[in-house]
């Protein structure tokens, strides 16, 4: 049995389907204007017969007076486009469906802007030009060009500065190391044959200033070791941090061993995207911290542990140290920022800065968690190997 399609089994009739479909033209998002060919040559004598309510919204005109003109009569600036003539030779010739692509357009009559058009044969001779006015998705299209050009030198001319940087701070390293070898060597040999005849006092002067020049040396070889890690690496590989903890525990076992302290290293499950050596600084100065700031007559107990976390490596260093106060947890991570003097704890703070650096190179980050007395744990999130 077939289905039902008179008026009377569908309930509508044909003035009211006529009226649906007239309503549905006129409704459609894009502009649509009908041509009778009058000509098989000539362009401008493409008459517009029938236009829908959105080609006057997308035109920004009424178009509908112009109902009755030819092309000539109605926008003959169009003509010189091509456009006209590739409908009549494609669409009213050949009897294809064609895009007209984009062009920047506007006259007397249609409002400048950007149109997207394509064409497409009606009946015998009569052909139809749809249409959209792009212009505000083109200039928003222009301005996130212009922007990713604008962010695309800025990031060139912030890689030649790094790049500056980081080859100024070598040779002003290279270039200061030289005299302070210089003053170590000579103090030293003063301090070896002279210091028993000296005053004390002057023999405290000689003490600090071969002192003095021992800290300079170790925060420029610092400066320097932070200048080199303030890049991103050049390639990152596959890297097991399993094999780097191992290396790393073992190059630290003498001063494990001073210290008494147990490390337990607990299974990485994966790999990391990572380069291995500036890897293994950063764990190295991880657990190196662990060791040197522990808690007077308390063994140092340091754990590593690993877990999976939406597509990256959470990597924890947790020691029983001293801790700190949670309300530096974002100054530490700064260069030459300390939380203790020099006499309690060497170093030139530095060592955190270089982790955290070689951590947000690598696409990942560093954070730490602590309290006072009780000890901290940091934790280093890489992206995971795949």
């Amino acid at each position: 049995m077939e289905a039902p399609n008179d008026e009377a089994a569908l309930g509508v009739g044909a003035e009211e389907q006529l009226a649906m479909l007239r309503s549905l033209v006129d409704k459609t998002p894009l502009g649509l204007i009908v041509y009778r060919v009058e000509s098989d040559t000539d362009p401008g004598r493409l008459r517009l017969v029938l236009a829908n309510e959105h080609a006057g919204v997308a035109a920004g005109t009424d178009i509908k007076r112009l109902i009755g003109q030819t092309m000539r009569e109605a926008y003959p600036s169009y003509i010189e486009t091509g456009q006209p003539q590739r409908v009549l030779d494609e669409v009213w010739h050949a009897r294809k469906t064609i895009d007209l692509g984009t062009l920047v357009y506007g006259d007397e009559t249609i409002q400048r802007g950007v149109y997207q058009a394509s064409a497409f044969p009606v009946f015998e001779r009569y052909v139809c030009i749809a249409y959209s006015n792009i212009t505000a998705q083109y200039e928003l299209q222009a301005r996130l060009d212009a922007k990713a050009i604008a962010l695309e030198h800025a990031n060139r001319a912030l890689e030649r500065s790094n790049a500056s940087l980081a080859q100024f701070a070598y040779i002003a390293s290279h270039d200061l190391q030289e005299p302070l070898r210089k003053i170590r060597a000579f103090g030293d040999r003063i301090q070896a044959s002279q210091r028993a005849r000296l005053e004390p006092k002057y023999a405290d002067y000689l003490d600090r200033m071969v002192n003095a020049a021992g800290r300079m040396s170790t925060l420029i070889s610092d400066l320097l070791m932070y200048s080199r890690v303030h890049s991103s690496p050049s390639s990152l590989d596959a890297v097991d941090p399993s094999t780097i903890l191992t290396s790393v525990v073992d190059d630290l076992e003498i001063s494990i061993t001073e210290a008494q302290a147990t490390v337990s290293v607990d299974p990485v499950p994966g790999r990391v995207l990572g380069d291995q050596t500036r890897l293994r600084q950063l764990f190295q100065n991880l657990l190196s911290n662990a060791l040197k700031f522990r808690r007077e007559g308390v063994v140092p107990e340091i754990s590593v542990s690993a877990a999976l976390d939406r597509g990256y490596l959470a990597i924890t260093v947790r020691d029983n140290g001293i801790g700190f106060d949670p309300r530096y947890a974002d100054r530490i991570f700064k260069p030459f920022q300390r939380l203790h003097t020099r006499a309690e704890y060497p170093g030139t703070g530095i060592g955190l800065a270089v982790c955290h650096e070689i951590a947000v190179r690598h696409g990942g980050s560093l954070s730490v968690e602590s309290k006072p007395g009780e000890g901290s744990a940091f934790t280093v999130r890489l992206k995971e190997a795949r």
